[in-house]
């Protein structure tokens, strides 16, 4: 399924499901607000994605 230029906003993107949730739509086009408690497992996921929308 394409979700090109659909916004997400996932919750608890840091780690665990939020985290592989997050990944999943970003590397099918989404733009993902990825949201979580704690800044920089949130950070990291982005830097990790490099521009996939994150």
């Amino acid at each position: 399924m394409e979700l090109s230029e659909q916004v997400v906003v996932v919750t608890g993107a840091g780690s665990g499901m939020g985290r592989a949730t997050a990944c999943r739509l970003a590397r099918r086009n989404a733009l993902v607000a990825g949201l979580d408690v704690a800044v920089e497992p949130v950070l990291s996921l982005a830097r990790e994605l490099g521009g996939l929308g994150i």
